[in-house]
């Protein structure tokens, strides 16, 4: 049924870096405009979402990079393992991101408006990094499948 698509990995990657552009999308017009409840909720329910998703994003990667290990170059390999390392601290980010944003949402979760305090914007900020990270990884697994070719066609050394 999927024979040409040989790992899930390609087919959920994209969910999860969609999930987080909206929350920190939705969190900056949150502080911006000091929003209502239900815009926190649903930043929040996007953060859980990304961050779910990340860790089985991760790991088909890591079932993908075990499957196309034997048929790699040196130098393709060695592009894997990087944004293997990438997608790992990038799931390190997402999930302290959305602690941080998880304890921010409690602290004003009986409240009609949420309030502007340092946890809310030391979440947004770790968001902002957690982004950049996301975003090399990303950039990383781009140039495995068109720099290299990796799950496209044979590599070469």
């Amino acid at each position: 049924m999927f024979a040409a698509l040989p790992n899930w990995h390609p087919m959920l990657v994209h969910f999860p870096i969609a999930c987080f552009a909206v929350a920190v999308a939705l969190d900056i017009v949150l502080v911006a405009r000091v929003g209502t409840a239900w815009l926190d909720r649903t930043a929040l329910v996007s953060y859980a979402v990304a961050t779910g998703s990340s860790l089985t994003a991760a790991l088909t990667g890591k079932f993908a990079a075990d499957a196309f290990e034997a048929t790699l170059g040196t130098t393709a390999s060695e592009a894997v393992a990087e944004h293997g390392d990438w997608a790992f601290f990038a799931v390190i980010f997402m999930v302290a991101t959305f602690g941080v944003r998880f304890d921010a949402f409690w602290r004003d979760r009986a409240r009609d408006r949420v309030s502007l305090t340092r946890v809310r914007l030391g979440a947004l900020g770790l968001a902002v990094v957690a982004g950049f990270v996301l975003a090399g990884t990303a950039s990383r697994g781009g140039e495995l499948v068109y720099g290299y070719g990796v799950g496209v066609h044979e590599s070469t050394p």
